[in-house]
């Protein structure tokens, strides 16, 4: 069910010189934003879990209550895996713009080291914490 294109044109080659990049900056990262960098910019996550909480809910209940093995059961589970993918995807793609952002930008960075399997001990924040994607970053 999934489709990509590719296309490929031949253009004559204009490289671009590389853009400026400033110094050093730090990157705190949050569970209330994404992250904030030294310079005070505040990058907020895509929270693609939160947002669809609910409708993930809906569709774990649905699968629970179909009967094994039954065809009604595997497009239930279908759903629920395509949503889970497009959390995922979209989970990805927010810390591929962040993190391209940051390295075009700066030339040296400095990023908290986290504890991201004992962050995700504490039942209150475990959630959010797995929403915004510490790991995958």
């Amino acid at each position: 069910g999934h489709w990509y294109a590719s296309i490929t044109v031949d253009i004559e080659d204009q490289l671009q010189p590389p853009a400026e990049t400033q110094g050093a900056v730090g990157v705190d990262f949050g569970v209330s934003a994404l992250a904030t960098l030294s310079t005070s910019e505040v990058f907020n996550g895509p929270k693609a879990l939160r947002t669809r909480l609910a409708q993930l809910q809906r569709l774990s209940r649905e699968v629970s209550r179909k009967v094994k093995g039954s065809r009604n059961r595997a497009k239930a589970k279908a759903k629920l895996a395509r949503l889970y993918a497009q959390i995922a995807d979209l989970r990805r793609n927010g810390l591929h713009q962040l993190s391209t952002y940051i390295t075009r930008r700066f030339h040296t960075i400095g990023i908290e080291d986290l504890n991201v399997k004992g962050m995700l001990g504490n039942r209150y924040l475990a959630r959010a914490i797995a929403d915004m994607g510490f790991g995958e970053l």
